[in-house]
């Protein structure tokens, strides 16, 4: 893959990008994509070629840096690159994470997009760029992970889970 470079106020290379896989013949495999930053967008396309001659981005869509956050992510083992031995250090993926699901107006927008670079320097390269456009450096927490409620509520939840558990386990035993 070519590494990345900034040409007039854009910021634009080849990436890897993991489709969405969300529809019956959506797929979650990995395509290379020609993708560019500019003023607080991310948009990609098929080919460089498609973007020269002014086709529209893939989906039609220019996702705004501002409603995510972009952050680096551990490759997993089955993202179609090795999470051990030499090949581990071949890519570095990254993602956008939307800030506040309910914000993004577009119907089109995905709460995550991820990517990868061929090498850790592109991937913090194309980190910086997209800081620099607006994009927020600290991923948002998701519900389930927030720190827990205090007071009466938090205590009858946890009694709660306490004694489905107590159940669950007599009924297993039994």
């Amino acid at each position: 893959m070519a590494d990345a470079e900034a040409v007039s106020g854009a910021f634009e290379g080849i990436l890897q990008k993991q489709g969405g896989g969300t529809s019956l013949l959506g797929s979650k495999g990995w395509t290379t994509r020609f993708v560019r930053v500019v003023e607080g967008q991310i948009s990609w396309w098929k080919t460089s070629k498609d973007a020269e001659v002014g086709r529209p981005p893939r989906k039609n869509l220019s996702v705004p840096l501002s409603k995510y956050a972009a952050v680096m992510q551990p490759a997993a083992k089955d993202d179609g690159a090795a999470a051990e031995g030499p090949a581990a250090e071949e890519y570095t993926n990254f993602s956008l994470i939307a800030l506040d699901k309910s914000a993004l107006e577009d119907r089109k927008l995905r709460s995550e997009y991820h990517f990868r670079a061929e090498k850790k320097a592109d991937a913090e390269a194309w980190l910086k760029v997209m800081h620099e456009h607006g994009s927020s450096e600290t991923a948002p927490v998701p519900p389930e992970e927030s720190a827990p409620a205090e007071g009466a509520a938090a205590e009858k939840a946890e009694e709660a889970e306490e004694a489905a558990e107590a159940a669950e386990a007599t009924e297993s035993s039994a």
